[in-house]
């Protein structure tokens, strides 16, 4: 199950007299309430504190154990994994939420679970191939597949290239690289979010490809590359 691959969920069970969030889950395009999804507290350091499903209603209710900072995770089959953004919560109250979600096409879906299976690094998770943070505060994760020709093989060994401006933890106009596997896949993790930025792939004997990408915050986002011979490869 993709939602497996992408986030591994700890349920844990609900804090009685805590700082709670009434919240909903709604498909970011269609404004459709999502059910029986599964939502996730975390709190300082990363750590999940609560944990509930969302009803047919796309409601869900979470509690957070103190007064401070949270963000919460949503999962289900269909949809990327997202982070909200941060949630302050005051001792005693309860604050209301409303969570979009950006669905995932059938294609992705597909290819996502492929490269997840046959991928070493992705095998384990994409949290684990991410150092245990697969949703980092200030970015997202690029993924994808780099295919070549008519016939659209994968191409290993291709180097994708991403050109930032700035981000947090990243120098101006740097960039960031990754090499992809047996498969044409590649993985880049902790990308920063925001404005649309240009991302390169070059493999020996085929033409460079540059496309613009661009990461919300807390999300994966998949971008392929076909890439065409070069004259005389």
């Amino acid at each position: 199950m993709i939602r497996n691959a992408l986030l591994a969920v700890l349920v844990l069970p609900a804090v009685a007299g805590a700082q709670t969030i009434d919240g909903v889950l709604v498909d970011a395009q269609s404004g459709r309430v999502i059910p029986r999804a599964t939502v996730v507290l975390f709190g300082e350091g990363d750590q999940p504190v609560d944990s509930a499903r969302t009803s047919e209603r796309g409601r869900f209710t979470l509690n957070g154990p103190g007064p401070g900072s949270y963000m919460i995770s949503a999962v289900r089959d269909g949809y990327a994994g997202i982070l909200s953004n941060s949630i302050s919560l005051v001792e005693g109250e309860t604050v209301s939420y409303r969570m979009e979600v950006p669905p995932l096409s059938m294609a992705n879906m597909r290819q996502m679970s492929e490269v997840l299976k046959t991928n070493q690094r992705l095998a384990q998770g994409l949290s684990e191939a991410c150092a245990g943070r697969m949703n980092p505060i200030d970015g997202g994760v690029l993924l994808g597949v780099v295919r070549g020709g008519r016939e659209r093989r994968p191409i290993a060994g291709a180097k994708a290239i991403l050109h930032v401006a700035s981000g947090p933890g990243v120098a101006r106009d740097s960039t960031l690289a990754a090499v992809t596997d047996g498969q044409g896949a590649y993985l880049l993790c902790f990308v920063p979010a925001g404005e649309s930025v240009r991302m390169t792939v070059e493999a020996e004997g085929w033409r460079s490809s540059t496309q613009s990408v661009q990461v919300v915050r807390g999300t994966i986002s998949w971008y392929d590359f076909d890439l065409r011979r070069a004259s005389g490869g």
